[in-house]
Formats: structure tokens, sequence, C-alpha cells
């Protein structure tokens, strides 16, 4: 059977040791349960009763760690059975429900007592009689399940995050920033702030790949990313969208410094040479920049990116290494126009 990419890691068997517990209905099971249980290897066991719960506030279902599983035990008694179904009700509840697993001990209980255990969300229900080696036996199975769901999860997350990362640089890809850029756009919108929008490509690049190889592409593209992250802020979004082209959005910023961050990355690339096997004192690399100033009106990512692009184009006309504003650029640009730093 054909498994969906990123979920096909085969699932390893759990070693380590994980913890239980143990909740009884009262105080004398709890003795009688931990005479049973104690030195049982596989697990880290605490012991209490529902009774201990009502002073002690919770201490025998703590938050899950990490890097364990987390298995209860939970006793019914069988002349107050809807005590303990509250307090199942209340672990099934918890903000880390998916990382504990809960075996109910109901001596007795009759079927519907058991459907309704399994309903709020019991792994599993012994109805008794009393037998350690048979509790041990599901908690062992309960503890595999949990696992197992633990690593799907994992596997999960980490597809999802290769499906918005871009696997040359590690940085976020066209899918992920898009939706990011019309929620800043919105947000500006709502609180009356400027934000930016960056477009850079850069100068040459095809000449990289057919001079040098496209190994040496690869590590151009990522010393750039690189040197890009380090010229931004930490708020700041930054993706690859294109084959060359980097894509950085900037909220909460002014035309004046998202001008000048953008010139300073300019600058950046141009006296950062990049080392290659064949080029010991580096490649020489140059980047064009086309920018755009968002806040004023609602605009869609797509009418961003397409100013963007006309200010980037602008920028190629000219003469590259330089940057562009599209629609208007703020007259603080003119005077690094004449320097021929700004576009």
């Amino acid at each position: 059977m054909s498994c969906a990419p990123g979920l096909a890691e085969p699932m390893g068997r759990f070693q380590g040791v994980s913890r239980v517990s143990f909740i009884a209905p009262d105080a004398a099971s709890s003795r009688g349960w931990r005479r049973a249980f104690e030195g049982l290897p596989g697990f880290r066991m605490e012991f209490t009763d529902t009774a201990e719960l009502r002073e002690g506030a919770g201490r025998a279902a703590p938050p899950a760690r990490p890097d364990r599983a987390g298995l209860i035990v939970l006793g019914l008694a069988h002349d107050n059975e809807s005590r303990g179904l509250r307090l199942l009700a209340e672990m099934a509840n918890r903000s880390d429900r998916m990382e504990q697993e809960i075996l109910v001990f109901a001596p007795g209980a009759a079927p519907r007592v058991q459907a309704q255990a399994y309903e709020i969300g019991a792994g599993a229900v012994m109805p008794g009689p009393f037998d350690a080696a048979e509790i041990a036996a599901r908690m062992r199975l309960l503890q595999v399940r949990l696992t197992r769901r633990r690593a799907l999860r994992r596997a999960l997350s980490e597809s999802l995050r290769a499906s918005v990362t871009d696997p040359l640089t590690g940085l976020h890809n066209r899918r992920f920033a898009l939706p990011r850029l019309a929620q800043i756009s919105r947000a500006a919108v709502m609180r009356g702030e400027g934000f930016a929008v960056m477009v850079a490509d850069l100068d040459h690049f095809k000449e990289v790949n057919d001079r040098h190889g496209h190994a040496a592409g690869d590590l151009v593209l990522q010393a750039v990313a690189q040197e890009m992250r380090r010229n931004l802020r930490t708020e700041d979004v930054l993706a690859r969208i294109g084959g060359e082209e980097f894509l950085a959005i900037l909220p909460g910023i002014r035309a004046e410094m998202a001008h000048a961050i953008a010139r300073r990355i300019c600058a950046r690339i141009r006296e950062a040479p990049v080392a290659l096997p064949d080029l010991p004192r580096g490649l020489p690399l140059t980047i064009s920049v086309g920018l755009t100033i968002g806040g004023a009106g609602l605009r869609s990512p797509e009418e961003l990116l397409a100013d963007a692009d006309r200010a980037l184009y602008a920028a190629k006309r000219a003469g590259r290494d330089q940057v562009h504003c599209h629609p208007v650029a703020p007259p603080a640009q003119a005077e690094t126009r004449r320097l021929g730093v700004g576009g």
C-alpha cells in the first residue's frame, strides 16, 4: 500500500520509560494498586485517589512532557461512578488531551456506564474484576497507541511545514507568503500603519548557472538568502518566490526606513562575493530591488506584488544594483538616485 509523501516513515517500537498516573477511587484501593504495580518495568508510576485530587488540585494528571507519553489509569467507585466520570470529562477536556491515554477501571459497571466512559474520552474500559496483569497489558497497548499517534502528528507537522518552506534556502515559499501578505495588509489598513513589500532579483543569475554550474547557483541562492535574512528585522517575512527572486514583507514600517533597508541589502550583496569551489576569492554579485509601500488603502496580494514587480523592472532597466519604488518614490530617495544607489 502506498503512503502519502512525508507520512511514510516506519513507526518504531516505543523505548524508554512512560509516566503513568494511577487515580484510585479511594485511599485503600490506591495502596493496593501501589503494591500490585510497583516495580513494573517500563513505567514511572505515581499513585493517588480522588479524595487526594480534591485536596491537591489535580496532581495526578500533570501536563504531558513533550518527550514522554502520558498514561492515566482511573478507577471508578461502584457506588459513585458519576464522580469518576466527571473527573474523566475534566481530563478529556485538557489542552494536552492528545498527549495522553486514559484507561478506566470500572469493576461491575453497567454497559451504559462503560459506553459513557468511551464517549467521554476513555481509551479503554475494564469492567473488572481487578487483574494487575491485564491492566499492565492494556497499559502497554495504550502506550503503543499514544506513541504511534504522536509520531503521526509529528510527521504531519513536518509535512505541513515542508509544504510552506523552500527546501533549498529554508525560507518560506510563495504558498506561505501570499496569505501572510494578505493578513499583514488587512492589519495595516485597520491600524492605519504602513508596511512595505520588496521583490529582490539577482542580476545576471543565468550567467552564474551557465558558467559555474547549477550547484554553484544553489550556493549563491543560499548565501543571498542568508544575507537578506541578516539585514531584515525579526518580524519581517522573507520568502523565495521564484528561481532567483525573493519577496520580503516588512510590517509596521515607514517608507524611508523601507528604502534604507532595501539599499542596505543591495550594498551587502555587492560587498560580499560568494565563495565557490573554483573561485576562492568569491563570485561578485548584485541584486535589484522593487519596492511598494502599502497601508493607505487595501490592495490585494496580487496588486501589491504587481506594483513591486513594476518597480523591479524599472530598477533593472535603470542599470540594476539599485532600488526603485512604485507607484511613488518619496522625495527622500532623490539623493540616492544621484548617488546611483537608490531607484
